[in-house]
């Protein structure tokens, strides 16, 4: 069960318990057997959560994202998730596991909230810590305009670093298109 269900289940188990008012959608596709952590959501009373197992498709996917106020990725292993690239689109708050590839992802988001893998108590901390933050909307450090900054910053570095101070020939640097002064044979 590499999503996780199981821990956000006992995690939100124990927001309801705890009376917190909080509603929980699952949405997607279970690649795994989620039946018992489903039926364990399910115990909470169908005004605490929506489950829709199976296919999202495309033009429905900016309504669930639009109707979240923080977003649970439990993942226990991942080697990229859509969902949380989708989140910081979108500005959300995240709450994601400390897994390498994810980890990396979300470092230089503002918004997200580390979890411990596998872990039900750190996942329902970071839950905690980011409700706290419903309403605010964060920077996505992968937006278009970040990368092309980053592009910008690197080709901008890059051309000082092969324009030299001084004459490293006979011949001026501005003769060669690097800014490099070419050697005589």
């Amino acid at each position: 069960p590499y999503k996780g269900i199981e821990e956000l289940a006992d995690a939100f188990c124990g927001l309801i318990r705890d009376g917190v008012n909080v509603h929980l959608t699952v949405a997607g596709e279970s690649w795994d057997d989620a039946t018992r952590a489903l039926d364990k959501i399910r115990t909470t009373g169908s005004g605490h959560h929506t489950i829709n197992t199976g296919y999202v498709a495309d033009d429905q996917v900016n309504a669930l994202f639009e109707s979240a106020d923080v977003v649970v990725a439990p993942y226990r292993r991942a080697a990229a998730s859509g969902p949380i690239n989708l989140t910081m689109a979108s500005g959300l708050p995240l709450v994601a596991t400390l897994v390498p590839a994810l980890e990396e992802a979300c470092r230089e988001y503002e918004g997200v909230e580390f979890a411990v893998a596998g872990d039900a108590r750190s996942l329902r901390a970071a839950i905690d810590r980011s409700l706290a933050h419903v309403g605010k909307r964060y920077r996505n450090p992968h937006s278009w305009d970040s990368n092309a900054e980053r592009y910008r910053t690197f080709f901008d570095g890059l051309g000082r670093a092969v324009r030299p101070t001084e004459q490293v020939g006979p011949y001026p640097a501005e003769s060669s298109p690097l800014g490099l002064a070419p050697t005589p044979s």
